[in-house]
Order: C-alpha cells, then structure tokens, then sequence
C-alpha cells in the first residue's frame, strides 16, 4: 500500500520550490501523491495531468484570515483521508497548521525568508510586515511534527528564526533530473550569458544587467528565463543602459534544458536562496557558472568549480563576467560541479530519501 501524501502548496505557478515538488512527485515509487494548490496561477497543472498525479486547485482569495482557507482544505482532506499533509510556502504553511485533523504535519522550509539581508532592503513598513509574518510563524511552528529543509543553511536559519529545535528539521537537497545532453562549449566569438529563475528583486538580476552593460559588446548576449512581478523594472533597466539588442527577457519556458545547452555561461546573482534549483540545473548541464557569494550558492559550489562575486556588487559581477572569458580551466571546474551535482542532487536518490522519510515518521508516531 503506498503511502498517500498531500501536497498542500500556495499556487504551482513557475518557481523553483513548485518545480521541485513537480519533479518529485514523478519519482516516487511508494508514495501516492495528490496536490492540493490554494490559489490561481498553476503553470505545472498539466504536468501533473500528464503524469497521472491528481490535482485540485482550491482557487480561493489571499487572505491573511487563514481560517478562512482552512474550511475548504478540510473538507476536501475528508474526502482523501491522507496519511500526511506536506505543505510548502507561507500561505500553505500556515494552513496546514490550523488544520487540526490528527494528520501529521511536514512543512517545507525553502528560502533564508527572515534573512538581514532582505530586512535591509525594505522601507521601515515593509519591516514591520515582515517581522508580524515571522512571530505568525513562529508562534504557530510548534504544530509541525516534522521541518524538510533544502540545505544546511536554511536548516541553520530557521532554528534562529524561528527558534525550531534542531532535532525537529531534517536537511534533505533539492533534486533534478540528471540530463542526457550536456552542454558543448561554443567555438564561436558570439557568447551567451544565461539567467533562469523568477523574475523578483532579490534574484540580483537588476545588477546583472548593470553588469552586462559595463561589459557590453556586439556579439555578448544575455538571454533571462522565468516571469515574474520584477519584469517591468528590468524592462526599464534594459532601455536605460541602451541593451535592447542584446538582453532578451525570454518568459516561461517548458524546456528550459535547451537553453543551457546553448549557453556559454550561467550568471546566478541572487541575493538569498534556500537551494538554488537553477544553478543545480546549469551543474547538471555542464555550463560554466559565476554565482554570487551568498552561502547558499556556497553549499552547492566551491572555488574550483565556479566563479563567485560580491553578492549586490555589479562592478565586482562585470569583472568576474570578464574573468569567465579568459578562465582556461573550465572543463575540470564543470566536470567536477557536474559530479557533486550528481551524488548530492540526482531525484531518483531524492525521491527515495522522501520516502523514507514519511515512512520513518509514520512508524515513529504510531509507536
């Protein structure tokens, strides 16, 4: 008998914790799993489908009232009757707490969300939202029975900010599938420079194009993957510095492994993460990567396998650009990125891991 596990999650528009949970869920051997989405804007529906992964998107309204999303949540659990409910992101979260049906709880921790450095950025009411979300999570976190953290890092974050007792968070790595095709070096003087990932302030895209254009030359093309609500300020920021002809914003795209293929390197500037999916991807692919310093990146790469820069530092961002054209010992930092991708990151090991891991936790509570 498989073990049947929800997944409750805010939406399944694109974005790497959605992603992940999609590609999770076509590797499970022993689990069932049913998606339960709360809101609009579910890009990965007809995979699931496709698939043959049952899908329910609730489509109610944002509303910091969570009782008012539970009702329906519950009803539809009636009808399921699972053996566990996983949820991930804030809304899904906060739900899956107030549900109070006798059904172990497991809540995915995915992003530094409490970090300084996202305090830092915001306007004095913006901080103040923040830290109410922060003591809403807190206070609620000790209904959880168990915390799925994508790296040591967040793991290390959340018993700090949350106060969560270490021994309640297990660290288990975002997967993705390994792929047939990996990337060739291009021959050719026209280079590209890839992007993927949502299209949000603190992704750092803004000062990879303000890099981009410090380095700006003919045959240089940026090409960014992904959507998002920060689309039309980087619209702005490409007219502003005259890179029309060379910065494409490219939308969603349903196979984003084309595009590494064809990239020459792979820029991730992002300020704060929880496991960079993308940058596993580029791993995966073999493509020459220069990421920002933060320690999330860190977890997945080390000195020898990339190009790091100064996270927020587009002067420092352009230079590393730079260095990437004249580095000469690409091949061994791709080929070894490309082997710790494969022993940390592969789904098929993930998905065993998460297996096991509901299968432990419905033992221990039934004991």
């Amino acid at each position: 008998m498989k073990i049947k596990v929800i997944f409750l999650i805010d939406s399944l528009q694109t974005g790497g914790t959605e992603k992940s949970l999609v590609k999770l869920a076509r590797s499970f051997s022993k689990v069932k799993p049913i998606f339960i989405s709360l809101f609009e804007k579910n890009d990965f529906q007809q995979e699931l489908i496709n698939n043959g992964i049952e899908f329910y998107s609730l489509n109610l309204k944002k509303t910091y009232s969570f009782y008012k999303l539970v009702k329906p949540v519950r009803l539809l659990l009636s009808e399921i009757n699972p053996d566990i409910i996983h949820s991930s992101l804030f809304y899904a979260d906060m739900v899956s707490r107030r549900l109070n049906m006798g059904i172990p709880i497991i809540n995915s921790l995915v992003s530094n969300s409490y970090n300084q450095r996202r305090f830092t950025d915001l306007k004095l009411s913006l901080k103040l939202k923040l830290k109410g979300i922060q003591f809403l999570d807190f206070f609620s976190s000790q209904k959880v029975e168990l915390f799925l953290a994508n790296s040591e890092t967040i793991k290390e974050h959340y018993t700090k900010a949350l106060n969560i007792n270490a021994d309640k968070i297990k660290v288990i790595y975002r997967g993705r599938e390994i792929p047939q095709l990996l990337h060739e070096k291009n021959k050719t003087e026209d280079k590209i420079f890839l992007f993927v990932g949502r299209l949000i302030e603190s992704k750092g895209i803004q000062e990879l194009i303000e890099a981009f254009s410090l380095i700006k030359r003919d045959n240089f093309n940026l090409q960014i993957v992904g959507e998002g609500p920060f689309r039309s300020e980087l619209e702005k920021l490409i007219s502003k510095f005259n890179l029309e002809a060379n910065v494409q914003i490219m939308g969603s795209q349903q196979n984003v492994n084309l595009f590494f293929e064809k990239a020459d390197y792979f820029v991730f500037p992002s300020h704060y993460e929880g496991l960079p999916g993308a940058l596993i991807e580029a791993m995966m692919a073999k493509v020459p990567i220069i990421a920002s310093d933060i320690p999330e990146n860190k977890e997945c790469l080390t000195s020898d396998m990339a190009l790091f820069h100064q996270v927020r530092n587009p002067e420092h961002l352009a230079t590393q650009l730079q260095a990437a054209l004249t580095t000469q010992d690409w091949p061994t930092r791709t080929s070894l990125a490309h082997a710790f991708a494969c022993e940390h990151f592969d789904i098929n090991k993930i998905a065993q891991t998460y297996e096991e891991t509901y299968s432990v936790l419905i033992r221990e509570l039934s004991e």
